[in-house]
């Protein structure tokens, strides 16, 4: 069995809630309390099961995954599993809910977002605002998003210049944000 994210809750931490870089090889233990002992290449394996989490409160951003499946963001380079994240709740976190980097394949399916919607455009530069699904400075060949529900954001979902999905399917979406899907031009500091 690969890495197992389920079941836990994230509050008001500075930063991230849960972050997956699959940078390489990991050692992880056999079963629930034994010391790492099994070494998986995460660049070629996504996880079991990443569902039913939940990241709230004065928190930057919910959920960060980087590299599953692929060699640094060579796009193509191998054929791994598809990154499910599912079930997943953020609420009142106050910069971006999931940003998926230099993934082959990603499904976002259950991911519920709720922001404050008093919140929306006080902080005004583009790196600031409140997004909900944002892909951002790495591409992902494929991306679908079930079941999402989105509101009192700044922007629902977000694809930002350098940044692209390469393909982008949305399923079944309920958004009630200020913008619901964002395109931008990425422009360097």
């Amino acid at each position: 069995a690969l890495p197992i994210f389920t079941n836990n809750v994230v509050a008001s931490v500075a930063w991230g809630g849960i972050g997956v870089q699959g940078r390489g090889v990991v050692t992880i233990p056999e079963a629930p309390g034994a010391m790492p002992s099994r070494r998986v290449n995460l660049r070629h394996s996504a996880f079991d099961a990443f569902a039913d989490n939940e990241v709230y409160g004065a928190t930057s951003v919910a959920i960060d995954i980087w590299d599953l499946g692929t060699r640094w963001g060579v796009r193509g380079s191998l054929d791994a599993a598809d990154v499910i994240v599912s079930n997943t709740v953020a609420w009142h976190v106050h910069h971006f809910g999931i940003a998926p980097y230099y993934l082959q394949h990603i499904i976002i399916d259950g991911w519920r977002h709720y922001g404050d919607p008093a919140a929306i455009g006080s902080r005004t530069d583009e790196f600031h605002h409140q997004n909900a699904i944002r892909c951002s400075g790495a591409s992902n060949v494929k991306t679908i998003l079930r079941n999402v529900v989105i509101h009192g954001m700044t922007d629902g979902i977000v694809q930002r210049g350098r940044g692209s999905f390469d393909e982008l399917a949305v399923e079944t979406a309920e958004l009630r944000n200020a913008t619901n899907i964002t395109v931008m031009p990425f422009t360097d500091r």
